[in-house]
């Protein structure tokens, strides 16, 4: 009806005329928005290879919702199994596979069905309607490589095909 009653009760404090000057109230309703991931590591390019792949969401999901059915990874060699979800924190998730070591490109897609503990599932796009394939899903990629490859030389050495030229005029730097 609108209105809102509100008792106070003196707990022992020692000054019995306290005013009350304002009072906000905030009504939060029923959690309708899906979670979506913030971060999702490793990114970019991994030298050596890699056995895990975090999740960061913007909130708590509901663990349960959450395990290896939700994932898939496609990598150089075709599709690889997760061997576990691990919940690392309330919004954190590792995913642990076998040493993933193949030079090339990988691409991982979680959900959609992963839910929120208020039972909303990925609402990746944040359109609000959570669910939508392929919308929703999380996908991330990133690149192996085993080893940097260089090839020292003149300037005009051929270069070995998947190596990078190194002339006697460049000084070594870390970038």
């Amino acid at each position: 009806d609108g209105q809102l009653t509100l008792q106070l009760i003196d707990l022992g404090g020692s000054n019995v005329n306290i005013v009350l000057n304002a009072l906000e109230v905030i009504v939060a309703g029923p959690d309708r928005r899906g979670p979506h991931a913030v971060q999702v590591l490793p990114i970019g390019t991994v030298f050596g290879g890699t056995e895990r792949i975090t999740l960061t969401f913007n909130e708590a999901l509901d663990a349960s919702s959450f395990d290896a059915s939700d994932v898939s990874l496609i990598g150089p060699g075709g599709a690889v199994g997760p061997l576990a979800v691990r919940q690392v924190s309330a919004v954190s998730y590792e995913i642990a596979f076998a040493l993933l070591d193949e030079p090339g490109l990988y691409q991982v897609c979680v959900g959609p069905d992963v839910r929120d503990v208020a039972g909303n599932r990925l609402d990746q796009d944040r359109d609000g309607v959570g669910g939508e394939v392929p919308a929703d899903q999380v996908t991330a990629r990133f690149t192996v490589e085993t080893a940097l490859r260089l090839d020292f030389g003149k300037v005009t050495s051929p270069v070995a095909a998947g190596y990078r030229q190194v002339l006697e005029t460049v000084v070594y730097a870390a970038a």
